[in-house]
């Protein structure tokens, strides 16, 4: 009995270390500082984010480009506009001229140095059309009187038009048979002939200017019905120009939107002169300046302008080439069956009359240069 007392005093003693043990370790887990701990990581605020970058502008490629007019080599020179632009691949539609006081503008050089890179609105195809240019302006002295040294203008005259085809037929030498017609047209492109506006030509005939040696003008009187059926759709075909003069007390203004109108031109043929007077001639011939003036004033109301006027019947006369001058008319058209030439009289310019029948040998006599 005595053994068994002393065993369990022992028993309930290491019971107790036990306890004391356990408590100690539960003390030091509970008193174990948190921040030994990693921290987890912060999630950050919309201030704190991490900028996205700026995307690189992407590269502008250029659509056109720029032909630079340049005339600083002669002093007093002047070019409007002295910028031509055009898109990429596509040459330019034309270049303006120079104006120089007393000189004559000859073209635009390439290289200022070399008279052998000349460009003018023939040869627009000379340029490069990738790239911007600069072209440099070249002048010579202006010739005094009449350059007959010049190549000349052929200024043709045409008025009516008829098809053979159709059954038709020209009734005079008046009349032009449209297959004839279309000959000299493609003769003239295959050719590369030039044909300039009335502002080039009228610059060429004061001797502002010098124009390709293979320019030329079309020109039909009248503005019959066969011009409108046959000449135009002749003309277009060919890639050529034709202005009509027309009798304006008789013309339709919407004619001048119903064609082309960088190929299809109209200019006067007088307001109401092409008709007989009470004395029995071209009534031009009887008009006194005041009433040609008027007649002008008419005229430029219908059409917008009054830069170019054709005598009807080619009646010419002082009085009437005063008061066409005096009228702010430019340019007037006679028949004189010659090529016009800078110096001639502007208010009595030759054209060259085209009847029926004529070779092709004799048109290209009469139309080329020299």
């Amino acid at each position: 009995m005595a053994s068994h007392k002393t065993r369990w005093p022992l028993t309930a003693a290491v019971a107790a270390i036990w306890v004391v043990v356990l408590v100690l370790a539960v003390l030091a887990w509970r008193v174990t500082p948190l921040h030994d701990a990693p921290d987890p990581t912060p999630t950050p605020t919309p201030e704190e984010s991490t900028p996205s970058p700026e995307p690189s502008p992407t590269p502008t490629t250029p659509t056109t480009y720029t032909v630079t007019l340049d005339t600083s080599a002669t002093p007093g020179a002047t070019v409007t506009p002295a910028t031509v632009t055009a898109e990429l691949g596509q040459p330019v539609t034309s270049l303006p001229y120079a104006h120089a006081d007393n000189l004559r503008f000859t073209g635009w050089l390439t290289d200022p140095a070399d008279p052998a890179t000349r460009v003018d609105n023939a040869t627009l195809n000379l340029l490069p059309t990738s790239q911007d240019t600069v072209l440099y302006a070249q002048f010579e002295p202006k010739p005094e009187g009449i350059d007959y040294a010049a190549a000349g203008l052929p200024i043709l005259m045409y008025h009516y038009f008829y098809d053979p085809e159709a059954g038709e037929v020209g009734e005079n030498g008046n009349w032009m048979d449209i297959r004839l017609f279309r000959q000299q047209l493609a003769w003239l492109r295959d050719n590369n002939y030039y044909f300039p506006t009335w502002d080039e030509a009228i610059a060429y005939l004061r001797g502002d200017i010098v124009l390709p040696d293979k320019s030329i003008v079309l020109t039909s009187d009248d503005g019959a019905p066969s011009f409108y059926q046959l000449a135009i759709p002749a003309v277009m075909d060919a890639g050529a120009k034709i202005t009509s003069f027309v009798v304006l007390i008789d013309f339709d203004p919407a004619n001048l939107t119903l064609y082309d109108p960088t190929r299809i031109f109209f200019r006067s043929h007088s307001y109401d002169m092409h008709r007989l007077g009470d004395g029995g001639s071209a009534r031009l011939l009887e008009s006194s300046a005041a009433d040609i003036e008027d007649d002008v004033a008419k005229g430029e109301a219908v059409l917008g302008l009054k830069d170019v006027y054709c005598y009807p019947f080619g009646s010419v006369t002082d009085t009437a080439e005063q008061a066409l001058a005096a009228s702010g008319v430019e340019l007037a058209l006679a028949i004189i069956n010659e090529k016009a030439y800078p110096g001639m009289d502007m208010m009595n310019m030759p054209r060259l009359r085209m009847s029926d029948g004529i070779s092709l040998d004799y048109f290209i006599e009469q139309v080329t240069p020299g």
